[in-house]
């Protein structure tokens, strides 16, 4: 007998028993929608196969630029998408975020006044995309450093937000602390550009998952940044080595060449840059990096 065991957030938090099951059942990440999984096309099982059908001279992917259309505007979670109403999509928002902090938080942290905790996920959506400065939002809240610190744990061990960490081994001049900041919901995320780059992160990161978790290795999602302010967006590693710089751009302006120095340091010879403006698929090469520049709608397919 095979069975298939969901839950909310709180199945993942309140692990209880004194039989830990091992050997006899394996943990998936469930994430939200992604154009992959509503293209309904076989999930790629490798990055290598995945980075293979990219720069291929002949783009194997026809994306549905009305799947993606929606993705963005309604964001990944089954509810919302579905009804594909702005009216019942504001009504969904308030309703998660009071349920995960006046339920669901209260239960986790026994917190008596939540009433911060909702100041701070107010305020969060437009910080989507930066570096997570918990000191920055211990002065806007005027509370204490390490109050702040526990109350984004808190949101992210509930699925309200995600973080990504810098990537620094091999890279002298790199940020080694703060991470940027992403929501499991990017509809919330008034800014175009900011929720375009969190759909990106999210699908990324839903990859990176899914490949770890049917055994094809230990991917993590990273981002570059340096002293000298130089960034990329994304970085996918593969046992704990650089394998693929992505950038998110909102419209299809010149490369952003952030990824060149980085690339070099790195010993990485792809770069991928993908945009939110619709039907645009480019191949060039930069010195010895082999670039794409292309649509979300018909790269994000090729991921999971």
């Amino acid at each position: 007998m095979r069975i298939l065991v969901t839950g909310s957030a709180r199945l993942n938090i309140f692990k209880k028993g004194g039989d830990s099951l091992l050997g006899r059942y394996l943990p998936f990440r469930l994430h939200p929608f992604s154009m992959g999984e509503l293209s309904q096309k076989n999930p790629t099982e490798d990055l290598s196969v995945a980075i293979e059908q990219i720069f291929s001279k002949n783009k194997r992917c026809l994306g549905d630029r009305g799947i993606y259309d929606r993705l963005f505007k309604f964001g990944g979670f089954p509810s919302p998408y579905s009804r594909a109403s702005l009216q019942y999509l504001n009504i969904w928002h308030h309703e998660r975020v009071e349920k995960l902090i006046r339920e669901d938080l209260r239960d986790l942290s026994r917190i008596p006044d939540l009433s911060q905790i909702e100041m701070l996920a107010s305020i969060l959506p437009e910080r989507v995309g930066n570096l997570l400065s918990v000191a920055s939002l211990r002065r806007d809240l005027e509370c204490a450093h390490n109050t702040v610190k526990n109350w984004l744990q808190y949101l992210e061990q509930l699925f309200y937000i995600f973080t990504i960490s810098p990537y620094s081994i091999g890279l002298a001049r790199s940020l080694k602390k703060e991470p940027k900041l992403y929501l499991w919901d990017w509809s919330e995320v008034e800014s175009i550009a900011a929720r375009f780059e969190n759909l990106v992160a999210s699908t990324l990161l839903k990859s990176c998952h899914f490949w770890s978790d049917i055994g094809m290795g230990s991917y993590q999602l990273h981002f570059l940044r340096n002293k000298e302010k130089l960034e990329v967006d994304f970085l996918i590693t593969k046992k704990q080595k650089p394998w693929l710089t992505i950038e998110a751009k909102q419209s299809r302006d010149d490369l952003s060449t952030n990824f060149i120095p980085f690339c070099k340091k790195l010993g990485l010879n792809h770069h991928i840059q993908i945009i939110h403006s619709p039907g645009v698929w480019q191949q060039k090469r930069v010195g010895d990096i082999d670039v794409v520049v292309a649509s979300a709608e018909l790269l994000l397919p090729i991921f999971v």
